[in-house]
């Protein structure tokens, strides 16, 4: 049997948009990210997953 009263912590919606406005936008000047191969996905159809070439805590913030 479920608990469905069990306390799930996550923060709320406006909150990951800010975050994600702010940090990611400074991310992308500081580290100078640019997209490289983005003519692949101009034969693709979507649905498709962006994902990055290796695992670190600040990616899903520059790839976002």
């Amino acid at each position: 049997m479920i608990d469905k009263a069990r306390y799930r912590p996550s923060a709320p919606r406006w909150f990951n948009k800010v975050l994600r406005c702010a940090l990611g936008t400074f991310l992308r000047l500081r580290f100078r990210i640019r997209p490289v191969g983005t003519e692949v996905f101009k034969h693709l159809k979507p649905p498709y997953v962006v994902v990055p070439t290796h695992h670190g805590v600040l990616d899903p913030f520059m790839v976002g």
